[in-house]
């Protein structure tokens, strides 16, 4: 028997891909409520109150890079210079660039502040639907299903029907203005998700595809697209710090810091759009925000260490309001305990819980299984192979991008491994007799062709009979955050004060919220990225004028 020694596998990258304050200036007091307010009047602020309780007493072991915080609570006065733009973008990732082309396309000037020295990117797939790519391959999706599934999955109806049904009908709309953008400076897109129904479950195929290039590949074209009418700038290595609000309220500006260390003042006569992402490089805000068991997470995988959640903080200090706590994140099983994932164990094997017992259909979507694992006793399991692996990868995963040897390699790189269960069992802790027993138990369902205890489809199974026995522990890896500011069904920030919009101010992308609660619903495939094409699309036509609000 022997322990594989962990190391981090070429095909990392490509199996994870698929997460107070006062007013802005000195003499601009808000007549909206903002958190600062609620304190000063001792009425209760969730943000300050909320405690989420965990049977278990959770501490992560293993937390994210800190980023730096942007955002600036107290009134900064020392504004080095002014500069004048019809809208000011707070973020260049995928929804910063995509509504700045929309803003720029339509003849307004528009600024883009980058917290970075460069664009975020992150993922390669679109969420659209009647977009031409579906089109081409004769893919129909009903909206009205898609919509009803979304709301009871992702937000349990918490979330605003409105913005989803807005996202829904204008997607294909907007995905056919990014296919015109890039032309062919890009592969063919495709879809990345046969549409089909698992254990009662649609994962519906509503991906639009740019594995080959990802969004890095993407967004360039974007920003290229924007600039060439002349009329966008882009300043990289500048934060957003504070939003300016006037004391009717409106939002007329943002305030960012240069690298020099300088106050500029943007204003923005038409508003400002706050695209900046998530916080998953915030401690504290997680600690605050989400569940103690989606924290115990083997791996933090958003490669943009500068997403603190200042946009988030910038909306809430000029009365702007987030979804309810605890927020829910995007994640993905196949985490290790050496901080990085296997890629084979986004397949469908058999998984058991600390004390050997199986708990689970193995074949629910990502997230779902994500939760699955974090609500066992320490937030994770053991995930069950055999020396047939090979012989069962074709069969579970016939569509799989990478080889089943390739596969074996991601799984190999962190397991145990053994000749005998019994062996296994006393390596990874668990009751021999129990373990046993779960795989029997597993083994006897697979050959009646039928499982009844869970309801995996027995295509989707994997007997455990051949040795070498392998057994990866197994727990969370999270993608990013996806709650935020709540949001008009025209991502136009709400105040919380009266529920209406705070006049020119807009959040889209992950900074934005009202679109889920529950989870965040992988078998729905790329709503993350296709909130950010969709509504920085739609926002760019609305400030412009091009259309109404509806």
């Amino acid at each position: 028997m022997e322990k594989k020694i962990s190391r981090r596998s070429f095909l990392a990258g490509g199996m994870a891909a698929g997460m107070l304050g006062a007013a802005s200036l000195a003499g601009c007091a808000p007549k909206m409520k903002g958190e600062a307010d609620l304190a000063a009047t001792g009425e209760s602020s969730s943000r300050e109150t909320t405690v989420i309780p965990s049977s278990e007493n959770f501490e992560p072991d293993y937390w994210p890079e800190e980023g730096t915080v942007a955002f600036v609570k107290d009134p900064i006065t020392d504004i080095a210079e002014v500069k004048e733009y019809d809208v000011v973008v707070c973020g260049c990732g995928f929804a910063g660039s995509c509504v700045a082309a929309s803003l720029a396309e339509n003849g307004k000037q528009v600024a883009i502040l980058e917290k970075r020295a460069t664009y975020g990117a992150n993922g390669y797939s679109v969420a659209a639907i009647g977009d031409r790519v579906h089109n081409a391959m004769g893919v129909e999706i009903d909206k009205d299903r898609f919509v009803s599934d979304m709301m009871s999955t992702a937000g349990g109806y918490r979330a605003n029907e409105g913005l989803i049904r807005n996202f829904v009908n204008r997607s294909g709309e907007a995905m056919d203005w990014l296919l015109d953008m890039v032309g062919d400076k890009i592969s063919e897109p495709t879809l990345g998700t046969r549409q089909m129904e698992i254990g009662g479950i649609t994962w519906w195929a509503s991906d639009v595809s740019f594995v080959n290039d990802q969004m890095a590949g993407v967004i360039p074209h974007v920003l290229d697209y924007a600039q060439s009418f002349g009329s966008t700038d882009l300043f990289y290595e500048t934060p957003a710090c504070q939003l300016i609000q006037e004391e009717t309220g409106e939002i007329t500006g943002v305030i960012a810091k240069t690298t020099e260390g300088q106050y500029v003042q943007f204003n923005a006569k038409d508003g400002v759009v706050l695209a900046t992402g998530g916080y998953e490089h915030n401690v504290e805000r997680l600690r605050k925000c989400l569940r103690p068991r989606d924290l115990m997470c083997a791996a933090w995988l958003n490669m943009n260490s500068e997403n603190t959640g200042d946009g988030h903080e910038m909306g809430l200090a000029v009365g702007g309001f987030e979804d309810e706590y605890p927020h829910c994140s995007c994640t993905d099983p196949s985490g290790t305990p050496n901080h990085t994932f296997f890629g084979a164990a986004m397949n469908s094997f058999l998984r058991v819980n600390a004390q050997g017992e199986r708990f689970m259909n193995e074949g629910i979507p990502f997230d779902y299984r994500a939760n699955s694992i974090g609500n066992q006793i320490g937030a994770h399991c053991w995930t069950l192979v055999d020396g047939d692996v090979l012989e069962h990868l074709p069969r579970i995963n016939p569509t799989a991008p990478y080889t089943p040897e390739e596969q074996l390699e991601t799984l190999e790189a962190d397991c145990f491994k053994a000749d005998t269960l019994e062996e296994l069992a006393e390596m990874i802790e668990v009751d021999y007799e129990t373990l046993q027993k779960s795989i029997d138990r597993y083994n006897a369902l697979f050959d009646a062709g039928q499982d009844e205890d869970f309801g995996t489809p027995v295509v989707s199974m994997a007997p455990v009979r051949t040795p070498p026995f392998y057994a990866v522990n197994e727990s969370i890896v999270h993608l990013a955050t996806v709650c935020g500011l709540q949001v008009t069904k025209n991502s136009e920030v709400l105040s919380l004060q009266n529920r209406r919009p705070i006049p020119g101010l807009y959040a889209i992308g992950n900074v934005s919220g009202s679109m889920f609660s529950t989870t965040y619903p992988h078998h729905i495939s790329a709503v993350s990225l296709g909130r950010c094409l969709t509504m920085g699309y739609v926002v760019g036509r609305i400030i412009s004028g091009v259309e109404q609000p509806l």
